[in-house]
């Protein structure tokens, strides 16, 4: 199994890198009947082998104009703070996230420990 790492930009040439890669590891394996490319569903069938769709099926629509899929479920949450931030501060586990200019950020009632 694969997950593209370019699958939002179907130009992108490291998809054929990757999709290339993919196949030569498949070839060499001995079980070759099962395997997967998740997050290239929407890139064509010569991309696939097994039609999977990733975080699609959790709601995470790739920004593609092609892509076929409609949202089924919505999910809300309750506001429980927010917080002014300044540029260049970072938020979330591990700092995962750098603000470009000072703004406002919220915390939902979703996630580990309501947070």
């Amino acid at each position: 199994m694969s997950h593209l790492v370019a699958s939002e930009e179907p130009a992108n040439p490291i998809n054929t890198e990757q999709l290339s890669r993919f196949r030569a590891f498949v070839k060499a394996m001995p079980a070759r009947r099962l395997r997967s490319q998740l997050s290239g569903v929407f890139l064509g069938a010569d991309i696939i082998s097994t039609p999977a769709t990733g975080a699609a099926l959790y709601g995470s629509i790739p920004a593609q104009p092609r892509q076929p899929m409609r949202p089924v479920v919505t999910l809300h949450a309750r506001v429980l703070q927010t917080r002014r931030v300044d540029a260049l501060q970072t938020v979330g586990y591990g700092g995962a996230w750098r603000s470009g200019r000072a703004t406002r950020v919220a915390t939902i009632a979703l996630g580990y420990a309501d947070g």
